[in-house]
Order: structure tokens, then C-alpha cells, then sequence
């Protein structure tokens, strides 16, 4: 596992596919690696914007197609008790620039709401059109006020 410290905020290496996610956050900038979290607060609640690279490829280099994400969170490490599973197509994603042999490599954010102040806990899963899920991310954490 790498760790890779951002602006205000955290990275993690996942070597099982779902690239890098990060947690930082608003308006504070990148953090290292290829995805990120920005979290902002209005009236004690807030939102935070998870950024991840989507796959494209599966270990083995043969070509996966997404169907869907499901991101887990929660208020500690060993239990992300809430989960949001969101469709492929309703997650905003853009061309990184990068290809592979399986084509452009996509940029993806999406956002958590309404999280009370605390520490939370974030990671990512895929699942794809043929039904197989794949591990999930590092965990990495914000602190929300």
C-alpha cells in the first residue's frame, strides 16, 4: 500500500483495480495520484466528492466494461456501514488523456451527502457488466466540521 499526502488531504495506492482514491478537502487542490475527495460543509452537514480512476482493464490486462460503482463509508475503518451503489453512466467522468490497449482512461467523481462533522472512512468497488465485483479500495479518511 502507498500512501500519497495531498493538499489537506490523503491518497491510497489500491494495486486490486480501482486505481487511486483520495479524500480532501474543499477548495484545497489535488492531491497527489489520479483521484480525490473534496468535502465541504454548509450548515453542519456536508458533502464530500469522492475521485477515483475508473478501470478499464483487469489485472490480467483483458478489458472489463463497468456497470456500476459502490462506494462504502462509514464513521470507522472496519465498519463502512452505508453504501451508495450508483450506476456507471450517472457518475461524472472525464478523459484523462492516458489509453491503454483497452482505450482512454476516465477521471470519475461523485459526491456523498449530507455527512454529519467527524471522521469518515471512504472506498470504492466496481462491478462489471458481466456481474463480477472487484475488491475494494485502500480506505482513506477526512475529517468533516
Amino acid at each position: 500500500m502507498t500512501t500519497v499526502m495531498g493538499l489537506r488531504g490523503r491518497c491510497g495506492v489500491n494495486l486490486f483495480g480501482i486505481g487511486v482514491l483520495c479524500t480532501m478537502l474543499a477548495a484545497c487542490g489535488g492531491g497527489g495520484g489520479s483521484s480525490s475527495s473534496q468535502a465541504g460543509t454548509i450548515g453542519g452537514v456536508s458533502t464530500a466528492t469522492l475521485a477515483w480512476t475508473a478501470p478499464n482493464q483487469d489485472m490480467t490486462g483483458t478489458c472489463i466494461n463497468v456497470s456500476a460503482y459502490q462506494i462504502n463509508y462509514g464513521t470507522s475503518a472496519d465498519s463502512l456501514s452505508q453504501t451508495a451503489t450508483v450506476q456507471a453512466g450517472t457518475v461524472s467522468c472525464t478523459n484523462t488523456g492516458a489509453t491503454n490497449a483497452c482505450g482512454p482512461i476516465e477521471s470519475c467523481t461523485y459526491p456523498i451527502a449530507n455527512l454529519p462533522a467527524g471522521t469518515w472512512y471512504f472506498a470504492v468497488q466496481l462491478t462489471d457488466t458481466s456481474g463480477q465485483q472487484s475488491g475494494q479500495s485502500i480506505i482513506v479518511t477526512e475529517s468533516l466540521q
